[in-house]
């Protein structure tokens, strides 16, 4: 697999403490085996958890770099070409920590000498986690580099996105000087890349720092929440507006289109095609931060390109709406029909097994079509202490769908969450909102489970609070652990 070859951009300087023992940043070191291979490994100036290894031949040649600490696992890296000279960006390495890199001609017969470099400490506001359930298989296909962002409170000076590997250790941090939104939002690009939203922007990132692209977002002044790459290279993201009903101040939300350009060229509202009437509980009829009541409260969407519809997460009324993007129509809504008007006439999936949601985050089809959403579980009737993964299985055909699996949080979260289905099968659910009132157990748990919603890995964060995670497996990253 092909390394990243060029030196990352400049990420916000962070100042780190220079170690004693070992090489203190910026120190290099370089070995030579039998001769042939020349290694030298140099920590990143402006981000202490990143390092640039440079590989050198006597004659051009394929090269893999294996590199490992004390604590850690080896990981290898490949360049494929036949060059004199290769460069490895690693990232992913914990702070204040002694590696040992060595390369290896691939076609064989030439090794370097280890060569010794040590990581600089951490950001002040470093968040620290603990493994609640260790991952029994260390090298499963989607183990790496679990990313999230503090909310807006806990960042402070230092970096609002971090990452974290399978010990629970921080291995990754993103730092810039714009501001993000309160929840900060962060999505798997692919290819070892990350989407990170800001407050006027969304930028496509390398894991190295890189920035890839910047996408304006002011064209939605009144985007929040969420937003998705569509396939045209512009964004489908959730807005907001205010309108008088019946009277009252009501706040409910928009999906704005934005093409490559940034310019808006298509727009959606909640108000015209969702039934008004509807106050289920106390989130609708709760008063939202920007005024009115806040109706609808969406928080997520997605789109499927193969039968180019829309999926909302309406959280007040306890829906997951599907939108056909071409008429704006509803084609189906799950959860429950129960208060709405007589006269509004969406189609309602049927659930045939389990429960619906309440107060849900994060709700996408999985690749085999089924509904998957993090259900906070805010209103049900007295059984509130029980957020979850819930899958269902839809049937398009006869409208009819079925609960498959459940996970059980580690705690209750009345707000905030997220889950995402890994490239096995395998999901990531992130329980990062507080229990019951505010400022009660401000523990975020972020868990891994098996397809069927049994837990393989969990961590916990103590006085920590975020909104939403993703994983970057090492392979994404060029990394093969061994």
């Amino acid at each position: 697999m092909s390394v990243v070859r060029s030196r990352s951009l400049a990420l916000g300087l962070v100042l780190v403490p220079a170690l004693a023992a070992g090489c203190s940043l910026g120190e290099r070191n370089s070995g030579g085996g039998d001769g042939i291979l020349q290694v030298e490994a140099t920590v990143d100036p402006d981000n202490s958890l990143i390092a640039h290894v440079t590989v050198t031949a006597d004659e051009p040649t394929p090269v893999a770099l294996s590199f490992e600490s004390d604590d850690t696992g080896p990981r290898r890296m490949e360049s494929t070409e036949e060059s004199a000279s290769h460069e490895f960006t690693v990232v992913g390495l914990r702070a204040e920590t002694r590696y040992d890199f060595l390369a290896e001609a691939t076609a064989g017969g030439s090794a370097s000498d280890p060569v010794s470099m040590t990581t600089g400490g951490l950001p002040e506001n470093a968040p620290t986690a603990e493994v609640v359930r260790a991952a029994q298989d260390p090298r499963r296909p989607d183990a790496g580099i679990t990313i999230f962002g503090l909310m807006s409170e806990q960042v402070g000076d230092g970096p609002a996105y971090y990452g974290v590997d399978d010990d629970g250790q921080v291995v990754w941090y993103l730092d810039r000087e714009e501001p993000t939104p309160r929840g900060p939002v962060v999505r798997d690009a692919g290819g070892g890349r990350i989407l990170a939203f800001f407050h006027d922007s969304i930028e496509q990132v390398d894991l190295d720092g890189s920035v890839v692209d910047v996408f304006d977002m002011t064209a939605a002044p009144s985007w929040h929440h969420d937003a998705v790459p569509m396939p045209g290279g512009g964004y489908l993201t959730l807005g907001s507006e205010t309108r008088t009903v019946d009277g009252d101040e009501v706040r409910g939300d928009t999906i704005i289109e934005l093409d490559s350009s940034g310019d808006v060229v298509w727009e959606w509202s909640s108000f015209d095609h969702l039934d008004t009437s509807r106050y289920p509980g106390d989130l609708a009829t709760t008063e939202a931060r920007s005024g009115g009541t806040d109706w609808t409260h969406s928080n997520s969407v997605s789109y499927d390109e193969k039968t180019d519809q829309i999926l909302m997460s309406v959280r007040s009324q306890g829906w997951v709406v599907n939108i056909d993007h071409a008429t704006g129509e509803v084609v189906w809504i799950a959860g429950e029909a129960d208060g709405t008007d007589p006269g509004y006439d969406a189609s309602f999936l049927d659930l045939q097994e389990g429960s619906w949601m309440s107060g849900q985050h994060a709700a996408t089809l999985t690749r085999d079509g089924d509904l998957v959403a993090y259900d906070n579980r805010n209103e049900t009737g007295g059984e509130q202490e029980n957020s979850r993964l819930v899958v269902y299985e839809l049937d398009a055909d006869s409208g009819a769908a079925r609960q498959t699996v459940e996970y059980v949080a580690s705690k209750y979260t009345n707000s905030l969450g997220d889950v995402d289905e890994l490239a096995s099968g395998n999901y990531l659910v992130t329980s990062g909102g507080p229990a019951g009132e505010e400022g009660v157990d401000d523990t975020a748990y972020i868990a891994e489970t098996d397809p069927g919603g049994q837990p393989v890995w969990e961590i916990a964060l103590a006085e920590t609070r975020i909104y939403q995670s993703e994983r970057v497996s090492w392979q994404a990253l060029g990394q093969e652990p061994l």
